[in-house]
């Protein structure tokens, strides 16, 4: 888990990485439902858990500014990690379905208390593990094909492209 304080509110942007996860489908239909207070994202499509800082900063400046593209602060999270401009097509990428295993669940809070993760947690049949474990599971043909870059690029440098693309996306589309 890592948590940072958000440079545009006062909220605390915490991450946690499950592995091995088996009830996939019933947390999208909890997700969708409204039934959890997180981001739920495929973690095989992120390179850095910065980019997921980054895009959380962006998705509560849109809400305090009132210019939020989609309907919740979580989807606003997943929107500003695409490169696309097309919200249902972000969820789609994003977001996870029942072939997902590998889950990040990104919570805000107002303090750094746990009860939102543990209860969470009690809903994912799976295991919370370290974030250094990121690194074994990132997909980088996907993240390349994904941002349009050759499979051939240095994952330091792809890493960096998707982190300023995210940073820079309503200058880019």
């Amino acid at each position: 888990m890592k948590s940072v304080k958000l440079d545009t509110t006062s909220d605390l942007c915490s991450i946690y990485l499950f592995r091995n996860v088996t009830n996939s489908s019933e947390i999208k239909s909890k997700l969708i439902n409204g039934e959890i207070d997180a981001t739920v994202l495929n973690a095989v499509l992120i390179p850095d858990i910065l980019q997921i800082f980054v895009a959380a900063n962006k998705a509560f400046l849109s809400n305090v500014q009132g210019e939020k593209l989609t309907k919740t602060i979580h989807t606003e999270v997943l929107f500003n990690l695409s490169p696309t401009k097309k919200v249902t097509e972000s969820l789609k990428i994003f977001g996870i379905d029942e072939s997902v295993k590998d889950l990040i669940v990104v919570v805000f809070s107002q303090d750094e208390s746990q009860g939102k993760i543990k209860t969470i947690q009690d809903l994912i049949d799976g295991d919370l593990k370290d974030l250094s474990e990121l690194e074994e599971i990132t997909d980088w043909s996907r993240i390349s094909k994904l941002h349009g870059v050759s499979e051939n690029t240095d994952p330091k440098s792809l890493t960096d492209l998707v982190i300023s693309k995210t940073a820079c996306k309503e200058f880019l589309i």
